[in-house]
């Protein structure tokens, strides 16, 4: 088995981008995690599990919030903690978001989610503007 380090950048290498995964139509798990981010090891295994999961009906997209590459996205989506989820609807909006959440809840709000249920923990709406910045 993989480290939790691995496991990471594992995902991280085979997850869509977040632009291919705005325009597949399914709903979109989006994760803020770092390397050094010890909430993010433990999790890796189930993130990995929730992406087995769910991967068929939901896109799973790592985003490494360290990277200087991902700055833009980190401030669209108002990261100021990792690991940091953001929750997005197939018609591409910000439905919740949550920030160092226990996995129980972040496999939750993604069944909610993918069975267009109201998610029970990080609800709230995007920030103005937010659909259309994704795609610019």
């Amino acid at each position: 088995p993989a480290s939790p380090a691995r496991l990471l950048a594992i995902m991280d290498n085979r997850s869509p981008s977040l632009e291919d995964a705005l325009r597949s139509g399914r709903p979109t798990l989006l994760e803020f995690y770092a390397p050094w981010c010890t909430s993010c090891l433990e999790n890796a295994a189930g993130m990995r599990r929730l992406e087995s999961r769910w991967g068929s009906r939901a896109n799973i997209v790592l985003v490494n919030g360290d990277a200087p590459e991902s700055r833009r996205l980190c401030q669209l989506f108002g990261v100021d903690g990792i690991p940091h989820i953001a929750l997005l609807d197939g018609e591409r909006r910000l439905v919740g978001t949550l920030i160092n959440a226990p996995l129980q809840a972040v496999e939750r709000s993604v069944e909610a989610l993918v069975e267009g249920r109201p998610l029970p923990f990080g609800a709230g709406g995007a920030p103005t503007g937010l659909e259309g910045a994704l795609l610019e």
